[in-house]
């Protein structure tokens, strides 16, 4: 008796979160890089990529005291582990100067299958595109 298996395709996936600061060249606040942002798990399994803009209030110890998801694209539902991960992160002020306010941070998430580099490139050209959800 035989019977029908699926076939299995092995394929790897590169993943990058890429964080910038849209609003200004030279922002008051730079998060700490030790801390990750997680790549959301439904979009990685389908390979999706997108992009998501939030405001973040900082107090002047740099703790992140409230994070709003300004847009994104595709869906605001697919960003919720990584809103939740904003809201963890300590800031380090760019100046002495640095007093409590909000920061805008954008995040780009770039999938490839062709290595790093190419998906580190991938997130520097999606981070120049407008982070809007196609209606």
């Amino acid at each position: 008796m035989s019977a029908l298996l699926p076939l299995l395709f092995s394929i790897n996936i590169y993943a990058d979160v890429a964080v910038s600061y849209p609003q200004t060249a030279n922002p008051a606040w730079v998060h700490d890089t030790t801390k990750m942002v997680p790549y959301p798990l439904e979009m990685a399994k389908s390979q999706i990529t997108g992009c998501a803009v939030y405001q973040v209030d900082i107090d002047q110890d740099g703790n992140t005291t409230a994070v709003r998801l300004v847009s994104a694209a595709p869906k605001a539902a697919a960003f919720a582990a990584a809103t939740k991960a904003l809201k963890t992160w300590h800031w380090q002020p760019s100046s002495a100067a640095s007093q409590a306010g909000s920061q805008w941070v954008r995040m780009d998430f770039c999938l490839s299958q062709t290595g790093n580099d190419a998906v580190k490139k991938q997130c520097a050209i999606q981070s120049q595109i407008s982070c809007q959800a196609k209606g």
